[in-house]
C-alpha cells in the first residue's frame, strides 16, 4: 500500500527528563524507556510519515520536553501538550508553547476523575476559549458519560476544534456497546467534533480479536465517517494488550469489511490528522523558540 501514514496520538518517555509517567509505573510491560528510534522501529509495517506526539503526564515539564524533541525530530509533526486549562496565567502559558514551531494545542482528560461537570465550569469554559482564541487545537479524553457534556461544550464553543480521543473510551471488554454507541452518535451528528479510532484493544484484555474489536469501530465510522476519523496507535501503551502491528493489522482487517474508497482511506489513516493539526501549514502563533536542548533521545 502506498498510501502514507500519520499516527494522530503517540507517547515517548525517557527517565531522568524532569517528570515522572505514572502510567509506566503501574504497568510493568511499559515501564522502560520509549523514544522516537523505538517508534520507528515498532511502527515499520505502517509506513509512517510521521507523528503527532501527546503528553502523558499532567506536567509541564513534559510539555516543554516535547516540544524541544521535536523541533529536532522531522518524523515528530505536531505535539499536543498539556497545561491547566482553569489557571490565571494559562493565556502566558500558551503563549510561551506557541514559540515552538509543531505545538498544536492541549489535551485535557476529564475520564481520568473530573466530576461530572467539569466541562461547563466557567473556569474551564474561559481557558478553553483561549485555545480557541490562538486558533489551537483541543483533544479530549472523555468517558461514555461525559459524551453529552463533550456535545455540551462544542455547542457553547463552536469555533474550538476538538479531537475526541479514543473512540470515547468504550467499554470493548466486556463487548458492550450501550450506552456509549448512542452517546458517540449523538455528537457526532450535532457537532464538527473529529475522533482518534485508537485504544480499542488495550481496553479489550489480552483475548481481543478483530472481530471483537469490529463493533467498536464500526460504530465510530458509521457516526463520524472517514472524514472525521483519525487512526493513532496509542503507542507504547498499546504495548499492554497488542503491539504497534497488531493493532496496525486488526485495524486494517476492521476497515477491510468496510471497502473504503482510497479517499476515505487516506482520511482515516493522513488526512483527517493532517488537516486538523494543519501539518502542512506553518505554527500558529508567531516567535521563535529559544535555547534549544542539545541532547537527542533516542
Amino acid at each position: 500500500m502506498s498510501l502514507m501514514t500519520i499516527d494522530a496520538h503517540v507517547h515517548i518517555w525517557k527517565d531522568g527528563s524532569g517528570y515522572e509517567v505514572w502510567l509506566r509505573r503501574k504497568i510493568a510491560g511499559i515501564d522502560r524507556d520509549f523514544g522516537i528510534e523505538d517508534l520507528k522501529e515498532a511502527s515499520r509495517s505502517a509506513g509512517l510519515s510521521g507523528v503527532v506526539l501527546v503528553h502523558a503526564t499532567e506536567n509541564p515539564i513534559e510539555t516543554e520536553f516535547l516540544l524541544e524533541l521535536a523541533e529536532r525530530e522531522p518524523f515528530v509533526r505536531a505535539v499536543v501538550g498539556w497545561a491547566q486549562v482553569a489557571a490565571a496565567d494559562l493565556g502566558e502559558r500558551l503563549d510561551r508553547y506557541m514559540r515552538y514551531g509543531k505545538f498544536r494545542g492541549l489535551r485535557v482528560m476529564p475520564a481520568f476523575g473530573a466530576e461530572a461537570d467539569w466541562l461547563a465550569r466557567a473556569a474551564v469554559r474561559e481557558g478553553l476559549g483561549e485555545l480557541a482564541r490562538r486558533g489551537l487545537t483541543l483533544d479530549l479524553l472523555a468517558s461514555p458519560a461525559q459524551l453529552p457534556h463533550v456535545l455540551q461544550l462544542a455547542n457553547a464553543l463552536p469555533e474550538l476544534k476538538i479531537m475526541l480521543n479514543h473512540c470515547g473510551r468504550p467499554l470493548t471488554a466486556t463487548g458492550e456497546l450501550e450506552p456509549w454507541a448512542t452517546a458517540l452518535k449523538a455528537l457526532a451528528a450535532a457537532s464538527d467534533v473529529r475522533c482518534k479510532l485508537s485504544s480499542l484493544a488495550e481496553r479489550a484484555g489480552m483475548d481481543w480479536r478483530a472481530d471483537t474489536l469490529a463493533p467498536y469501530a464500526d460504530v465510530a465510522l458509521e457516526a463520524f465517517g472517514p472524514a472525521r476519523l483519525a487512526f493513532g496507535s496509542n503507542w507504547p501503551v498499546v504495548n499492554i494488550a497488542a503491539s504497534y502491528r497488531g493493532w496496525w493489522e486488526a485495524l486494517a482487517q476492521i476497515l477491510a469489511r468496510h471497502a473504503l474508497t482510497p479517499a476515505e482511506h487516506a482520511a482515516i489513516f493522513e488526512g483527517t490528522a493532517a488537516s486538523f493539526y494543519r501539518l502542512e501549514e506553518g505554527k500558529p502563533g508567531a516567535g521563535e523558540q529559544q535555547g534549544k536542548q542539545q541532547e537527542r533521545i533516542s
